[in-house]
């Protein structure tokens, strides 16, 4: 589960430490969108649909 959570702290803690504004709309969108990404993927019930080819 924590592995889900890096993208979200690499980006508040590189613009800390770069000294970079985050709250701008669109990092705020970006970060709305990771995180809607990572409910999608822990919530899902595990079932991955096979392609019949």
């Amino acid at each position: 589960m924590f592995n889900f959570e890096i993208p979200v702290f690499g980006v508040i803690v590189s613009a800390l430490v770069l000294g970079e504004s985050i709250f701008e709309w669109r990092n705020l969108v970006a970060l709305v969108l990771v995180v809607a990404g990572i409910w999608l993927v822990t919530t899902r019930s595990g079932t991955v649909a096979s392609a019949s080819a």
